[in-house]
């Protein structure tokens, strides 16, 4: 039988912080969600949060998150401010194995929010952001300076992070397997870490001292080209971000050596920047691992970067969604597709739309995608555009892998 494991957050109904959630769910079953078995991990009192989840082996789930100071979590964390932590959890019985924390140690500690977690064998990759400074960032100042009211949003580390006047990226390689004594197993299952690498965003050009922050739309593993494929999207420059053009946001592709943790040398290109002469964003990447050639990226953009999926007036100024399919190798644009969203009230026709692609999957010859199209508008493909439920709609599209 097949079994489904999801991470997240949850709130009790006592508690008004947010804490780590892994739900178990066997799929076939005749009422599934009555069979989910699911746990709660952290403390009533303190900040935590799950973000990303991969198996391991054959009897671990490996999940990635955050957690605030005073967190039992980060095992044995002597970090005032919290930070980020992986966690190995039975599949069974969903009971912790193993913990540990992510710091960014150079040159000053630094909190680490995960986003993404891939896995290869007993290998695991854990893209996080990195805050630059232990400074309150924007977004909590803002929720702060509104007396804590921020349409609804807290800081739970997944839609804000306390700390960090910007953001960067690292990216930490752990192991997690059996202790052998003298070469024979000990029964522990532990991590340990075999590489962390900070790729830092330099500060703006002009004087300002501001460092532009990144967003990351998580990785994959290229085990046969040897690399870490990451996505993401800045408008900073830096080792890892590709060469930009102008001062917009734009998506960027990066490949790590997976021994190493540094840019790959074994391809013909290891980074680039995607995108367009407006913003750009990637929210996403996935491939099929028997596919060594090529994979996928989503996002959103406001310009225009492949063949129209939609035929129909897009407003001037729109987000709209986008997937491109990458040549392996070189990081060359191979083909993609975008699709935009128009108001399906008269009267807001000219009023720009957001239509975002966040993640993909491939199977056999097609690929999926889905995403989010806000305020009620609706997705169109062609000319036709797909029905608004009322607010914010998640959207599902299929395309064939030649697109």
């Amino acid at each position: 039988m097949n079994t489904v494991y999801l991470t997240g957050i949850a709130y009790d109904d006592s508690n008004s912080q947010s804490n780590c959630i892994l739900t178990k769910l066997r799929l076939g079953t005749t009422d599934d969600w009555s069979e989910a078995m699911d746990k709660t991990f952290g403390s009533s009192d303190v900040i935590e949060s799950c973000s990303s989840i991969a198996l391991h082996q054959n009897g671990e789930v490996v999940t990635v998150g955050n957690g605030n100071s005073g967190s039992s979590l980060p095992k044995d964390s002597n970090l005032n401010l919290g930070g980020g932590f992986a966690m190995a959890i039975d599949r069974n019985n969903l009971g912790q194995i193993d913990a540990t924390q992510l710091v960014t140690r150079t040159p000053d500690d630094k909190i680490q929010y995960p986003i993404s977690v891939v896995n290869d064998g007993d290998d695991l990759y854990v893209v996080s952001l990195t805050s630059t400074d232990s400074k309150y960032s924007r977004e909590f100042n803002q929720l702060m300076s509104n007396g804590g009211d921020y349409g609804g949003f807290s800081p739970n580390f997944i839609n804000m992070q306390v700390y960090g006047s910007s953001l960067d990226m690292t990216v930490t390689k752990i192991t997690l397997k059996e202790q052998l004594i003298d070469g024979v197993p000990d029964g522990d299952i532990l991590f340990t870490t075999a590489w962390s690498k900070e790729f830092p965003v330099s500060p703006d050009g002009d004087g300002s001292g501001i460092i532009p922050r990144v967003f990351l739309g998580g990785a994959i593993v290229k085990k046969n080209l040897g690399y870490l494929a990451i996505a993401g999207s800045t408008r900073g420059l830096g080792e890892a971000y590709g060469a930009a053009v102008g001062m917009d946001e734009d998506g960027f592709i990066t490949l790590l050596d997976l021994q190493t943790g540094e840019l790959s040398t074994d391809v013909d290109r290891n980074n680039i920047r995607e995108g367009s002469a407006e913003d750009d964003i990637v929210l996403g990447i996935c491939h099929d691992p028997a596919d060594d050639s090529s994979f996928y990226v989503v996002g959103g953009t406001k310009g225009i970067i492949g063949t129209p999926g939609t035929t129909k007036d897009v407003p001037e100024g729109s987000l709209q969604a986008f997937i491109r399919k990458v040549d392996a190798y070189t990081l060359a644009e191979m083909w993609t597709i975008q699709w935009g969203a128009i108001h399906k009230n008269e009267a807001l026709q000219s009023t720009p739309t957001v239509a975002k692609a966040f993640s993909c999957a491939v199977s056999d010859d097609v690929v999926y995608v889905a995403g989010v199209v806000d305020d009620n508008a609706e997705i169109v493909k062609g000319d036709s555009p797909r029905m608004a439920q009322g607010g914010d709609d998640i959207w599902v599209g299929a395309v064939n892998v030649q697109g």
